[in-house]
């Protein structure tokens, strides 16, 4: 069974965090289970989903806007 980083928090689909703190709030991430699952991820996309785990100034951070 594969190794669950303590400090990780999950969404239901498949996406993680990792509070880092510093000029980046957070790591984020896909499960490996979804990139198997899923193949090629669209970019775009992920940014869209990760919005809805993250305030705005994160998002933003994320998005380099």
């Amino acid at each position: 069974m594969p190794e669950v980083p303590a400090d990780l928090k999950y969404s239901t689909d498949h996406l993680w965090v990792r509070p880092v703190g510093g000029t980046s709030p957070v790591h984020a991430g896909v499960t490996d289970f979804a990139q198997r699952s899923l193949g090629e991820i669209d970019p775009a996309a992920l940014k869209e989903q990760l919005a809805g785990l993250m305030d705005a100034g994160a998002y933003q951070a994320l998005a380099g806007a």
